[in-house]
């Protein structure tokens, strides 16, 4: 299908040219003056993004590793697309764009910077509803999911929000500081009382003493609610992850029924024999380890 290219350099392959120009034409229109130059920076790092669609190479291995940095070089990206809300792809852009242009300082400062920049290209609405049972279900001392992932991705979703209107360039440079002063910068913006709970709760859960960066010590015990403890069908955990549609929960679903019955993979996976090819090698990793469990 070849390249469709803006003058940024966004050069997208693997979807059709209306699907391209739907992206390119997001950018054009709500692309913020001060992540421009961020944009721009990343992108002259990138000859390729590759948005793949369901049951094709590069979802199947994305949906087994959650990443596909091991099949592709330093020049070229790829993020899954998602046909049913296309900004969740572009959301996925961004955040590889970002990786490219800017040299993490902190753990946290990592995603807070790429959440930011999602949220001003006008992302945030796609985020809110997540954000906000983020913060409800930390606040009250509950935690569902796994602890890093709340360092890693929930933590900055909550922080950027409150930051998203604060020039990007003057918040770059605040994290040459690391992590304390994005946090003292957060502060600052006079979060609620049940955002505070819920962020010092995120770092009491992987080990950090909230006090150092001068939030409240957590004086209760958190409610792990471990997947084992409640009945929930593999779709509906696939639909609480940002940017899953139907056919990558389908995907999912296929994954989970190989994991019930490891000796029926190569049949449950006939229909698709073709485009896991080049990566069979993974796939049977993934097959060989099931049955070894």
């Amino acid at each position: 299908m070849g390249y469709v290219s803006s003058e940024l350099g966004l050069k997208l392959t693997g979807i059709e040219e209306k699907e391209k120009r739907f992206i390119i034409n997001y950018f054009r229109a709500h692309l913020k003056e001060d992540i421009r130059a961020f944009i721009e920076k990343g992108l002259e790092k990138l000859d390729q993004i590759i948005v793949t669609k369901p049951y094709r190479t590069y979802s199947w291995y994305l949906i087994l590793y959650l990443t596909t940095h091991k099949l592709l070089d330093n020049r070229r990206a790829i993020v899954y697309y998602n046909k049913e809300e296309p900004r969740w792809t572009i959301s996925g852009i961004i955040h590889e764009i970002l990786g490219k242009s800017i040299i993490p300082t902190g753990v946290i400062s990592e995603g807070v910077l790429s959440y930011t920049a999602v949220y001003k290209m006008d992302l945030d609405k796609i985020y809110v509803d997540s954000i906000k049972e983020s913060i409800t279900q930390l606040s009250n001392y509950t935690i569902t999911s796994d602890p890093m992932r709340l360092l890693l991705d929930t933590l900055p979703k909550i922080i950027s929000y409150r930051l998203k209107d604060l020039d990007f360039g003057y918040l770059v440079s605040r994290t040459i500081e690391g992590d304390y002063e994005i946090l003292k910068l957060w502060l600052g913006t006079e979060p609620s009382k049940e955002e505070i709970n819920a962020v010092s709760m995120a770092l009491y859960t992987n080990g950090i003493n909230p006090t150092y960066y001068g939030l409240p010590l957590i004086e209760e015990e958190a409610n792990i609610i471990e997947p084992l403890e409640y009945e929930i069908d593999p779709i509906s955990i696939c639909r609480a992850i940002d940017g899953a549609d139907e056919e990558y929960c389908n995907m999912l679903k296929i994954l989970t029924k190989i994991a019930e019955n490891p000796d029926k993979a190569w049949e449950l996976l006939e229909p698709w024999k073709d485009e896991i090819a080049p990566i069979k090698d993974y796939m049977n990793e993934f097959i060989y380890s099931l049955e070894n469990m």
